[in-house]
């Protein structure tokens, strides 16, 4: 399995201070593979959506409602190594039949871009991982854990060139934009605008490294997400491939919608909690629910709870998680007020407060709820002043239930502002703030990942900052 790991060398060392180009420098065009290059694409696009529950979890979107653990901060030591013997190998595979002339030159594009946002998702979820010397095979079985700060400039160069590069050809197996060239366009630049507006703490200044990659994207031909039908989503066709929450709910059904998320969406009068909170696990049930479950008590307590309260909030309501329901990766509500974040921090010169309020807008509108007419206007809303905690707090609810993006937003911000559990395990009895490396890679790349470690203020802990988590 070791081998099929890291088989393929992306790009060189990056320095995110000047953000470069690489092109193709470092594939290997020889480097043949055979195969469906509209399946391999499939398949790794039908698993990039993700529950991302267990992150979900750290920022109290859910909570267990049998079996509490996670919602502990137990032991939270996770591998990598699948997403790179799966999704990031499928994904090469394209790009080295692109080389070999077996398949058209927007697939190869278009698996470049998909493969820098799993990367993209990797990093966000242990920091420096492998990067530069990653999928190389038997070449490299021990490659080098990249900085952070180098692994974000190589996404932002590579989607930018693969942007840069499609043609008006379609793309076979796409269940994301039914072969659409100019789609993959704006997932790419918009893609890059979250990579870049993520790195805002380390790169505040507006014309720094942060700043102007985003309005490279903003400014891009191709465009970017900006209207609800243009979404990137997953449209799952049912059967072999079926949406996450479905399989989640049809496999076990011991989640919910934590009290913290509930109280949150009552204390502004948030309607779109009609689609947030089922009722039931039963698919297609339109019934809601805004009985949230409390956050981080134990199993004798959540049992008890839970048998006087059967009506509580699943995540989302039933009609949402049907097997053919489709799965939103990046919306055009998310997109929007990250640019009125940007703006906000004086990167672009569009108008933060109508794009913020755009940005709700669309939200409201993608989850087929009207928005109440007093919303915006109300204390917790209304802009003005507090103005980085009412854009945070609205990136939070607008990327619900994608945990990994709503960590990525509590992190960078500290909104909204959340109390650990009551019981938890960990050392620090803090929020996890990473996954931690696994245990078998001290095993299979022991001297690589002490490098990474002691990168880590305070090593391989779960409260550990990544790079652009910058206190």
């Amino acid at each position: 399995m070791r081998k099929y790991i890291y088989c393929f060398l992306i790009a060189g060392l990056f320095s995110c201070s000047k953000i470069k180009d690489f092109g193709d420098t470092n594939e290997n065009p020889t480097a043949v593979n055979t195969g469906d290059a509209g399946g391999f694409l499939t398949y790794t696009l039908a698993y990039t959506a993700s529950t991302y529950i267990t992150q979900g979890i750290y920022v109290q979107y859910a909570m267990e409602s049998q079996y509490p653990g996670t919602c502990f901060y137990s032991d939270n030591s996770s591998s990598f190594t699948g997403y790179y013997s799966a999704y990031l190998n499928y994904l090469q595979q394209i790009i080295r039949m692109g080389y070999a002339g077996s398949t058209t030159n927007n697939m190869v594009q278009v698996a470049k871009i998909l493969q820098q946002y799993y990367y993209l998702n990797i990093t966000n979820n242990w920091g420096d991982v492998p990067y530069s010397e990653a999928l190389q095979g038997d070449a490299n079985t021990k490659p080098a854990y990249d900085k952070q700060e180098d692994i974000y400039s190589g996404i932002i160069s590579t989607i930018r060139g693969a942007v840069d590069s499609i043609d008006a050809s379609t793309i076979d197996g796409d269940i994301a934009f039914d072969g659409d060239p100019d789609a993959w366009k704006r997932v790419g630049n918009s893609i890059i605008m979250l990579a870049s507006i993520q790195l805002s703490k380390r790169y505040p200044d507006a014309g720094g490294t942060a700043a102007t990659a985003f309005n490279t994207a903003l400014g891009n031909a191709g465009g970017y997400i900006s209207a609800n039908d243009e979404n990137f989503s997953i449209v799952y066709p049912g059967d072999a491939y079926q949406n996450l929450w479905y399989q989640t709910y049809y496999s076990r059904s011991d989640y919910g919608e934590s009290e913290t998320m509930t109280d949150l969406m009552a204390s502004l009068g948030d309607t779109r909690q009609h689609a947030f909170g089922g009722a039931t696990t039963t698919v297609g049930d339109t019934t809601s629910s805004s009985l949230g479950l409390p956050y981080g008590v134990t199993r004798t307590e959540i049992v008890n709870w839970t048998a006087a309260h059967t009506g509580y909030a699943r995540i989302l309501r039933g009609d949402l998680r049907l097997q053919t329901s489709p799965m939103v990766l990046i919306s055009a509500a998310y997109i929007t007020l990250v640019r009125a974040e940007a703006a906000n921090l004086g990167w672009t010169t569009e108008s933060a407060a109508a794009l913020y309020a755009a940005g709700i807008q669309l939200s409201f509108d993608d989850w087929g709820e009207d928005m109440p007419d007093e919303y915006l206007s109300q204390e917790g809303v209304v802009w003005g002043t507090d103005n980085v905690k009412k854009i945070a707090i609205q990136q939070f609810i607008a990327v619900y239930p994608n945990g990994l993006y709503a960590w990525n937003i509590w992190r960078k911000t500290g909104y909204p502002v959340l109390t650990p559990s009551v019981n938890a395990a960990n050392e620090s009895g803090e929020i996890p703030r990473r996954f931690k490396y696994a245990t078998s890679e001290a095993t299979t790349n022991p001297d690589n990942l002490a490098i990474a470690v002691e990168r880590l203020d305070g090593g391989n802990t779960d409260v550990a900052r990544i790079w652009w988590d910058k206190e």
